[in-house]
């Protein structure tokens, strides 16, 4: 049980800290979800507005945080879970809040100041932006899909060698809830695999074909950043996934061969762990769209990119039915976001929702 607080306390952490470093990752062009000139980036009022902005997020996490863990002490199994999943949506739910007036702020500087009026608005185009290896060749997902395909042969080569009872839960107390073996929960970690590798490839293709963001003060560099950045996030998502397929099949492995079902929680929080301090690392490394890959050049202070701050709802919603990118990059965090626009996106999120949750329910249930 002490294992199983101690990781949720650890996950909470992470968000916390992973949130209050999003306006240092985000474009040095963008800021609270506003479009800004990237020569204004570290004035000392908008440097003021990222630490206090990291303040607040830093206090009301670790305060989440410690009451999690004492309030997890007094409730059940059940109980810990329904108040860990409350705190992180209540976590994330505040921080958007805790975002809003930073947001308001930058707005109501970029008003004042009047930079829109004072330098000439440039959207920069790269034609050959997708001639260049931007991310890894989808063949490579063969990979984890023939150890996917490896692991449901040998489940059912030795089919009969398998206990009777498999183990399908362990509590935070250690009890380990048993189900009568059948093919279907059998089925269930190859099935998992196969929905995160189709996940995968698809964020691999998004990567690719997103909507390509230049800026236009420094436009030569920008691009080597941003082909940097998405092959560098492309390659890494590739490794999550060979580790999240690995844990999967770990977890098969310990159904036929019940010797390694000692390891199972080990091996699952290690690669967990794991897969969260490197996407911190890389976050950091890279920023977003690349703007923090060290690239020397000079700033052209006199333009900035063009002003599409009407389209971004609140600072972090794309709506523009213009547009016929599907997927944008974020303004306040690092990755992708959807352009909501746009009906195909809704078509990608209702597909991916129902995989997520129609897969483990239909092999466990039947």
């Amino acid at each position: 049980m002490f294992n199983s607080l101690y990781f949720m306390g650890f996950i909470l952490l992470i968000i916390t800290f992973m949130m209050a470093a999003i306006p240092y990752l985000t474009r040095k062009s963008e800021q609270f979800g506003v479009a800004i000139p990237q020569s204004v980036y570290n004035r000392d009022d908008i440097a003021k507005m990222r630490r206090q902005y990291a303040t607040y997020i830093v206090m009301t996490g670790i305060t989440l945080t410690i009451t999690q863990v004492i309030l997890t002490f007094f409730v059940s199994e059940l109980i810990a879970i329904i108040v860990f999943n409350v705190i992180v949506f209540g976590f994330l739910f505040a921080s958007f809040f805790l975002y809003l007036p930073f947001h308001r702020k930058m707005k109501a500087i970029k008003r004042s100041e009047k930079w829109t009026e004072s330098r000439k608005q440039t959207t920069v185009i790269s034609t050959s932006f997708r001639e260049d290896n931007i991310v890894i060749s989808n063949w490579l997902f063969l990979i984890p899909f023939i150890i996917t395909i490896i692991s449901v042969l040998v489940t059912f080569l030795l089919y009969d060698k398998i206990p009777n009872e498999i183990p399908m839960h362990t509590s935070f107390s250690g009890e380990v809830r048993y189900d009568e073996k059948n093919v279907f929960n059998l089925l269930l970690m190859p099935g998992m695999n196969l929905f995160m590798i189709g996940l995968f490839m698809f964020i691999n293709n998004m990567i690719k074909h997103s909507k390509q963001q230049v800026n236009a003060e420094n436009p030569k560099v920008s691009k080597v950043q941003n082909i940097l950045y998405r092959r560098k996030w492309s390659r890494y998502l590739f490794v999550m996934l060979l580790l999240t397929v690995a844990m999967f099949t770990f977890v098969q492995m310990a159904f036929i061969f019940p010797s390694l079902q000692p390891y199972e929680e080990i091996v699952m929080l290690t690669i967990i762990g794991f897969i969260f301090i490197t996407t911190i690392v890389l976050s950091f490394k890279t920023g977003q769209g690349g703007s923090r890959i060290k690239i020397d050049d000079e700033l052209n202070e006199t333009v900035m990119d063009k002003d599409e701050d009407q389209y971004w709802k609140l600072g972090q919603f794309y709506f523009n039915k213009n547009d016929p990118a599907i997927f944008v990059e974020k303004r306040f965090g690092v990755g992708w976001t959807n352009n909501w626009a746009h009906p195909i996106s809704w078509i990608f999120i209702v597909l991916i929702i129902g995989l997520a949750v129609g897969i483990p329910l239909l092999l466990t249930y039947l």
